[in-house]
């Protein structure tokens, strides 16, 4: 290729903008047309909605003749009853104890069974295109998030619907109060969901891989713990829900609003904003801890504010912290990197 030619060519993409479209259109990621991350509806079904005689707080949604494709943990939303009770059965849930023709989901509050179902309920399944978006970003990319609420399912360690940063990614809000991502769907009891995370604790002798120069900042985290969705037992979501964690290297937490945060496990304490730096774990081979240590890594102007005031236990609202391995009396350092 001549060098004219080398030189006319379009530039590698090292930006891409998110915007929560309202066209419907899926965007290219520039900023003029930006991917849309905006949560997505599916055509609504017909249903019929049912008491769970044995369950005072569920409903039993049926939707004769159609195979509705739902899949157990998906997330939808229940409209069109009328009446008194349509606060009750209205919302957004997650469902469980899916056949083909239909679902269950755990209201708010228990039932009255000799309650009237009147109107005309529907039903309408919520993808999310955001973290569709997020999985499929490449490391290194600076990712302009656009005003508005995004939807996300954030990240567990054993729930794979969600998505994880990649090194090098650089993901800015519009501001604190302008972007707004909200996580949904955390329904894996005991499980510690964070609307922005990445495994920390291996599952065999290789170490977790750090994250290098990674960044998030200027928007807001709805941790929404208290909408997460519960099950007849123990009649609650027990999930702990935090805004981002990490294990870093020359990473940065800036200008991030975390609400909604807390635990309702009795198994897990809640982090809200945490970078891991240094790391005991796991052992090796020679049954020595691998000691994992990272730097530069900082959390600063981050505010932290309006947790779940049912949380069941404790929760730690921001920290540079290490890693240890209990089975080898091994405690790696801390450093400084919070203001």
């Amino acid at each position: 290729m001549g060098l004219t030619r080398v030189f006319l060519k379009e530039a590698a993409p090292f930006n891409l903008w998110i915007a929560a479209r309202t066209d419907g259109l899926g965007g290219t990621g520039t900023a003029q047309d930006p991917l849309n991350g905006a949560t997505r509806l599916d055509a609504p079904l017909e249903i019929s909605l049912s008491y769970v005689n044995e369950s005072p707080q569920e409903a039993r949604v049926n939707t004769t003749p159609v195979k509705h494709g739902f899949l157990n943990g998906d997330v939808v939303t229940i409209s069109g009853v009328s009446g008194p009770s349509q606060g009750l059965w209205n919302g957004t849930f997650g469902i469980y104890e899916v056949s083909d023709f239909g679902f269950r989901y755990f209201l708010k509050r228990p039932l009255t069974p000799d309650e009237p179902i009147p109107g005309e309920p529907r039903c309408t399944r919520l993808t999310f295109p955001f973290d569709d978006v997020m999985r499929k970003a490449p490391p290194n990319m600076r990712i302009q998030i656009g005003p508005g609420t995004y939807q996300t399912r954030g990240f567990a360690a054993n729930d794979s619907r969600g998505w994880q940063p990649k090194t090098g990614q650089k993901i800015v809000g519009a501001g604190v109060d302008v972007t707004t991502l909200q996580l949904v769907g955390a329904e894996n009891f005991d499980q510690h969901y964070h609307v922005i995370g990445m495994p920390i604790e291996p599952s065999g002798t290789e170490p977790i891989v750090p994250l290098t120069h990674f960044e998030v900042s200027d928007l807001t985290m709805d941790c929404n713990l208290d909408n997460q969705p519960g099950r007849p037992t123990p009649g609650y979501a027990p999930v702990a829900c935090g805004a981002v964690r990490i294990f870093g290297h020359h990473s940065r937490v800036s200008r991030i609003k975390a609400i909604n945060w807390g635990t309702k496990s009795l198994k897990r304490g809640c982090f809200v904003i945490s970078i891991t730096q240094a790391s005991g774990q796991p052992t090796g081979a020679d049954g020595n801890p691998l000691i994992t240590e990272k730097d530069h890594c900082g959390i600063e102007e981050c505010i932290v504010i309006d947790p779940s005031r049912f949380s069941a236990r404790e929760s730690t609202v921001a920290i540079p912290k290490g890693l240890s391995n209990p089975a080898q009396g091994c405690e790696p350092a801390s450093y400084p990197g919070m203001r």
